[in-house]
């Protein structure tokens, strides 16, 4: 379910279609592509930047629909909340990790002691200097 969070007030606008929002609470998480509503829950854009510092950050909201929030305006922000023990939605993958070596299809980085000696795993040869007397 999606909760509004206050975003901040409505700043300017701009000539190519995007507003500029002081972000109410700095310490708020504001994610890049979240969507931002009015007070009615109107859908007014999505966030495209943040911009300014640390202490004073600011959205910038790409506007979706003909209508523009008024100067002074508040905007809020739709966050998806997740309920304690959902499933991750492309989590860390847990359990053994294997590398290549141990798939036994790719021969080891060291030539020393392998059955093809200095060839590679397709018997070309790896470097000029690795020729031996063969000619």
């Amino acid at each position: 379910m999606a909760e509004k969070l206050l975003l901040g007030r409505v700043v300017a606008r701009t000539k190519s279609g995007y507003i500029v929002v002081a972000i109410h609470d700095p310490a708020m998480r504001v994610k890049i592509g979240g969507k931002v509503v009015d007070g009615t829950g109107s859908l007014v854009g999505v966030v495209a930047d943040i911009i300014g510092n640390v202490e004073k950050p600011y959205a910038v909201v790409k506007l979706k629909g003909s209508e523009t929030p008024e100067e002074g305006a508040q905007l809020f922000m739709l966050v998806e909340r997740r309920r304690r023990g959902a499933a991750r939605k492309g989590g860390r993958k847990r359990g053994v990790r294997r590398g290549r070596q141990s798939r036994g299809r790719v021969p080891p980085r060291s030539d020393r002691g392998h059955p093809r000696g200095a060839k590679g795993l397709h018997g070309r040869r790896k470097s000029t200097g690795e020729r031996g007397s063969r000619r």
